[in-house]
């Protein structure tokens, strides 16, 4: 797309440790942040709209947008439908990268509601909502993405992520997304913590229910890889050796 810049999300991410390890997959403190938003020419005066391609991605789009709110930068959006709906709609596609003239961020004021903690979840278990957006397999103990150990956090209910997008990668509307967590008795008034195996598809999923009007979601960012290896209590239990 014409004047787009580049990122993705482990740029904004610790990915300098392990999978397994304290903070892997986490958001980097806002004051890094800061710097590598002002390289792509972020200063929060001009509206940020983010895209990928929907269909193939892990909801990289959403967990960039969870991102940039939490970071306090809220003139920020997504592209609904993402790049196919762009070139479906006629719009330019290019090779060209763009020079881009590094500005000052203003000081952030991070929105610590969209964010979820260990302790957070662990302090709440049982009396808040936890939902699971990995894959069926995922959630039933049987796969896994390099956790430690293969199952979920007790209690939590299941939607996979993309079951929240239509079949052409747009987002359901907030009424099809209120219907599917109603049905697991999620209220909107509710607080929910979703999670996922390092925050990328529960951030995505985070900013639906946003969008939906369930204003108390929040996404625990360090997720199932760290739940597994902190010997919280675990549902259905496979043990695996970490590589």
């Amino acid at each position: 797309m014409p004047g787009a810049v580049q990122a993705h999300w482990k740029d904004w991410s610790n990915v300098q440790v392990k999978q397994g390890e304290k903070g892997w997959a986490v958001i980097l403190p806002n004051e890094v942040l800061s710097e590598k938003f002002g390289t792509l020419g972020i200063d929060g005066t001009k509206s940020v709209v983010i895209y990928n391609d929907t269909l193939a991605g892990w909801g990289d789009e959403g967990r960039s947008l969870w991102t940039f709110r939490f970071f306090g930068l809220n003139n920020t959006f997504i592209l609904n439908g993402g790049i196919k709906a762009w070139q479906e709609s006629g719009g330019e596609i290019t090779q060209t990268v763009p020079a881009v003239q590094p500005v000052k961020v203003p000081k952030p004021q991070a929105n610590r509601s969209l964010f979820a903690s260990l302790e957070d979840l662990s302090s709440k278990l049982g009396a808040v909502n936890v939902l699971d957006v990995r894959e069926d397999e995922e959630y039933a103990g049987t796969e896994d993405y390099g956790e430690k150990l293969k199952g979920r956090i007790p209690s939590s209910k299941h939607i996979w992520f993309k079951d929240f997008y239509n079949a052409d990668g747009t987002l359901q509307s907030p009424a099809q997304i209120r219907a599917r967590l109603e049905s697991l008795g999620f209220k909107s008034q509710d607080e929910v913590i979703l999670y996922c195996t390092g925050g990328i598809r529960s951030g995505f999923a985070t900013i639906a229910l946003q969008i939906a009007g369930y204003d108390k979601a929040r996404n625990y960012n360090a997720s199932f890889s760290e739940w597994a290896g902190t010997g919280q209590a675990i549902d259905n239990v496979v043990l695996k050796e970490l590589k």
